[in-house]
């Protein structure tokens, strides 16, 4: 089955030195958010917006010994490691509805983002350069 259920693809360019990879933020095209900051693509990750479109967020993240997991965690100022302790910290005390998943792959996040309404995840650009059938909001 062909990833057409990807509509909104957020770029945004990491530009840390002697690193050159670009995530993208996906959500599927049941999503009714046709846009976001890149604060706000934060702020889902860091458990501070409980919910996407009409539902709560699913997020999807990759580890940082890929690619984009790299890029991800970097701009987010934390290594995977801290970025888990404080989901499962906000897990037990209750504090989001939110769900968070790593995915092993950016073919398995993908797969696992176009299933959904309100699933949040991130690939490389190259990613998504690679032919499949998406749309793109490039943000500055």
């Amino acid at each position: 089955m062909k990833l057409k259920a990807l509509t909104l693809i957020l770029t945004f360019a990491f530009a840390l030195p002697g690193f050159a990879a670009e995530i993208m933020g996906l959500v599927s095209r049941d999503c009714t958010v046709n846009e976001m900051n890149k604060g706000d693509f934060k702020n889902y990750f860091r458990g501070k917006i409980p919910s996407l479109g009409s539902g709560a967020v699913a997020l999807y993240y990759l580890p940082e010994t890929t690619d984009a997991g790299k890029a991800f965690f970097a701009d987010l100022g934390m290594s995977q490691s801290a970025f888990e302790n404080m989901w499962n910290e906000m897990k037990l005390s209750g504090k989001t509805g939110a769900t968070l998943t790593k995915v092993a792959s950016e073919e398995e996040m993908m797969e696992k983002v176009k299933g959904s309404g309100s699933a949040l995840g991130f690939v490389t650009k190259q990613m998504i350069a690679r032919g499949n059938a998406v749309k793109g909001l490039v943000f500055q």
